[in-house]
């Protein structure tokens, strides 16, 4: 697995009754307080990472513009899109779910992904550091 730029990194972690938790960068698994709870709504999960994601969403905002014009073909739509979510100065977002978050949680976690122009994520398992964090919140695990 390749290793993530720290500063682009974003994590969410998924729990139980639509519950989502994200921190941005590398963990600090002895400040709780890094932890962050949003939700899945527009205000909340997707502000954060449009925000993250602030260059590359204007760069394909203006492609579709240029596309819709017929300045430029599908194909050139495409591949140009492609490279602007994959650049170095995009972020990765990581998602972890809990045993307790539902399928669907994480198909609207992946939506966001779609929806923010996130080119790289990865879905991985939730660590013991990261269960910490959450106890550590108040969230029951078991």
């Amino acid at each position: 697995q390749n290793k993530v730029k720290a500063s682009q990194a974003i994590t969410l972690l998924l729990d139980a009754n639509n519950k989502i938790y994200y921190y941005e960068g590398e963990p600090n698994y002895e400040d709780y307080t890094s932890l962050k709870e949003t939700t899945y709504t527009a205000d909340g999960i997707r502000k954060v990472l449009l925000r993250k994601n602030y260059d590359a969403v204007k760069k394909v905002e203006e492609l579709k513009v240029k596309k819709a014009n017929l300045e430029i073909t599908e194909d050139e739509y495409k591949e140009q899109v492609s490279e602007i979510k994959g650049a170095k100065n995009t972020p990765t977002v990581i998602i972890k779910a809990t045993d307790k978050s539902t399928y669907k949680n994480l198909i609207d976690a992946l939506d966001e992904m779609q929806i923010c122009s996130i080119g790289k994520y990865v879905i991985d398992n939730i660590s013991p550091d990261d269960k910490k964090l959450l106890t550590s919140k108040g969230v029951r695990l078991d």
